[in-house]
């Protein structure tokens, strides 16, 4: 039950921080562009991003592994993609100037894999509920079409289809292995 709570936790926080986001700047290019609009625009608050990120990666490591070992003993193994994920997460959050040269090549390397990793625990761990995920996936697609917002933030849109199957999956099977 902790780690639905802490799940439902970082869920709200991805939904408030992007909604605040896009109230003040926009639908952004990418997530990490954020970093650089509060930086800017905010003078100095682009910190908020890697404070953002390194809370979702907590907040969302516990409940990879939990769903992980709920599912069954030989899922077990595959925990450590959700740590990976997490990590990706993280990592993303402590190199957020991805037009740096070497920042950036960590920040491009840890997004690739912690969308990677996310999307393979999903499918894999969650194949049972596949569907969800999908769907999950799926949402970001149709507001980005209704606000016709695709070609200028496909970044953006891709990141937060990574974002919402991943959670659409892990809070799914947390509900589902409580009851």
């Amino acid at each position: 039950m902790v780690y639905l709570i802490l799940t439902l936790i970082a869920f709200v926080l991805f939904v408030v921080y992007n909604s605040v986001a896009i109230g003040i700047f926009g639908i952004p290019e990418s997530l990490s562009n954020t970093y650089y609009l509060y930086e800017q625009k905010k003078k100095g608050l682009g910190n908020l991003f890697t404070f953002f990120m390194w809370a979702e990666a907590l907040l969302l490591l516990p409940g990879w592994i939990e769903v992980s070992h709920a599912i069954g003993s030989w899922m077990q193994y595959f925990a450590f993609l959700g740590f990976i994920a997490s990590a990706g997460i993280a990592f993303v959050g402590t190199a957020p100037k991805f037009h740096e040269d070497m920042e950036g090549k960590v920040h491009v390397i840890a997004a690739m894999v912690c969308s990677i990793t996310a999307i393979l625990w999903d499918f894999i761990v969650c194949w049972q509920i596949w569907y969800v995920t999908v769907i999950g996936c799926l949402f970001p697609v149709i507001v980005a079409t209704c606000t016709k917002s695709w070609k200028s933030s496909k970044t953006y849109w891709l990141e937060m289809m990574a974002f919402d199957g991943s959670f659409a999956a892990i809070i799914t099977e947390q509900i589902l292995h409580l009851i």
